[in-house]
């Protein structure tokens, strides 16, 4: 079985052991560019990814936020956006439940007053947890809508590479023609 894939926006300055950790267990990129380089490179380096971390406080310099504009080059496999920080202001939550992308933040699952490396670490974990599970923990945005839109998506991609007369999940992925 291959390793899940994950990107990382922003860099993770104080949780290095838990980074690290998860390096171990999945292929981690991190992302500390531009948003026009991003948008140039991302068919190129990013065709695997399942999930995204996006650290408000430090990508917010160089990308801004995950506008329409950067969640139209993810790849299709993407299926959580989570943000250390507040998601609503850091992600397009629309085009994202539009795309079947679920979007979770700490703002929602961390309470109480932590240190940057527990937030960090919480999140890292959290991220893990996503790649181990194909599950996003906690989506702030409708996740049945998520969901029927990350079908109707899968669909189209299944459908451009051929014609099939039936196509069911239930139980896995199979095809019938």
């Amino acid at each position: 079985m291959s390793q899940a894939q994950a990107l990382i926006f922003g860099q993770i300055k104080h949780a290095n052991k838990t980074l690290a950790e998860l390096k171990d267990r999945h292929i981690i990129f991190e992302y500390n560019g531009t948003k026009q380089e991003f948008i140039s490179s991302t068919p190129k380096f990013y065709d695997n990814i399942s999930a995204i971390l996006y650290y408000a406080t430090e990508a917010d310099r160089s990308i801004n936020k995950i506008d329409k504009e950067i969640l139209s080059v993810l790849p299709t496999s993407v299926i959580l956006i989570l943000v250390i920080g507040d998601a609503r202001e850091s992600v397009d939550i629309e085009t994202a439940t539009e795309l079947g992308i679920a979007v979770s933040d700490t703002n929602s699952t961390l309470t109480g007053s932590l240190s940057q490396e527990e937030i960090e670490k919480k999140a890292l974990e959290i991220l893990d947890d996503t790649l181990l599970t194909n599950t996003p923990a906690n989506p702030i945005n409708d996740i049945e809508v998520v969901e029927k839109n990350a079908m109707e998506r899968v669909k189209g991609l299944i459908n451009s590479l051929g014609t099939f007369d039936e196509f069911d999940v239930t139980n896995g992925v199979q095809f019938f023609n």
